[in-house]
């Protein structure tokens, strides 16, 4: 009988897609949206370290990976958005990140015919301070974190592209 763990990250990573919906019907910064939040956070670390400590990672997990993120990222973020009150240098400096990060999946998709979403210690970093970042939106804190993770951000996305 074939060993059935390798199902398992991939459907942690299909409920993280699913825990979007609810998020996305969620009054933001609720405590359901704070709990929904979360079990979508574990489920993104979850399912790439079991992957990985299962030694079951595949393309169709790491692309799935990939797709929940974008999902998960966009999700959050059209529910955080009206509440956001950067300075305007700061919504500049997000633009182009999006930018390059998006310049760097083309460049991956052109050179390798895949979607490859790099799993760079400065992105994980970037990641985990994102994750952060939400328990702490409505104290002063938020600010300054938000533009040390944009700096981060943009780091991380250049190294991403400098690797690609």
């Amino acid at each position: 009988m074939k060993d059935k763990r390798h199902c398992i990250p991939n459907l942690l990573t299909f409920a993280r897609m699913l825990l979007c919906i609810p998020l996305g019907m969620t009054e933001t910064l609720s405590p359901l949206f704070y709990l929904l939040y979360t079990l979508i956070g574990i489920s993104d670390i979850l399912d790439g370290w079991l992957a990985r400590r299962w030694h079951c990672t595949t393309p169709f997990g790491a692309q799935l990976d990939g797709a929940a993120d974008l999902i998960a990222f966009g999700v959050i973020g059209w529910k955080i958005w009206p509440i956001l009150h950067f300075p305007a240098w700061l919504w500049g400096l997000l633009v182009c990140i999006v930018c390059i990060r998006i310049g760097n999946m083309l460049c991956t998709y052109l050179r390798k015919s895949t979607n490859i979403f790099q799993h760079t210690l400065l992105n994980r970093l970037t990641g985990l301070l994102l994750f952060i970042s939400i328990y702490v939106i409505e104290t002063a804190l938020f600010q300054g974190l938000a533009a040390g993770i944009a700096i981060l951000a943009l780091l991380a996305a250049l190294q991403e592209g400098y690797s690609s």
